[in-house]
């Protein structure tokens, strides 16, 4: 399995086939997809993994957490335009409340600097507050609202 990047506790790695079952556990419950959009049956899981992850250069990443071996959720990581990139995770909800978001998105920052990406970009909805409050202790600033959309971004080097 190809690896992104590695943190103290999570590899980032490229999904594999043997994980769409795995992704059930947060692409399906309510709860976890409450800001993102409806929860996705089976079918839908297959498809958004075939469109995002099982690319040549994915848009998202798998998080596997080092000590269990199992999938945490995903990381999105794609170009948003020429100079950038979009950041965010969706987690399942019993890694929740562990600090993976901070971790992921510190060690997200330190990858785009090695690779010589210019800004990343959160997208988040504006009752999502942990992600409002993460982006911006993380050093990301409001840079516009797009309906019920807030985009957070952050300059690089």
């Amino acid at each position: 399995m190809k690896t992104l990047f590695d943190t103290d506790r999570l590899t980032v790695r490229h999904f594999c086939s043997f994980d769409t079952a795995a992704c059930e556990s947060w692409l399906s419950d309510p709860e976890v997809m409450r800001w993102i959009e409806e929860p996705f049956d089976h079918n839908q899981i297959e498809e958004f993994l075939n469109t995002n992850a099982f690319l040549r250069q994915p848009r998202i990443y798998a998080i596997q957490e080092k000590e269990s071996g199992n999938l945490a959720g995903h990381l999105i990581f794609h170009p948003w335009d020429e100079n950038g990139y979009e950041l965010g995770w969706i987690l399942k909800k019993d890694v929740w409340h562990r600090g993976y978001a901070s971790e992921l998105t510190q060690a997200a920052v330190s990858f785009a600097a090695e690779k010589g990406i210019r800004k990343l970009i959160i997208e988040c909805d504006r009752c999502q507050q942990a992600t409002v409050r993460l982006a911006e202790h993380s050093g990301f600033v409001l840079s516009g609202t797009d309906g019920k959309l807030l985009c957070y971004r952050r300059e690089i080097g």
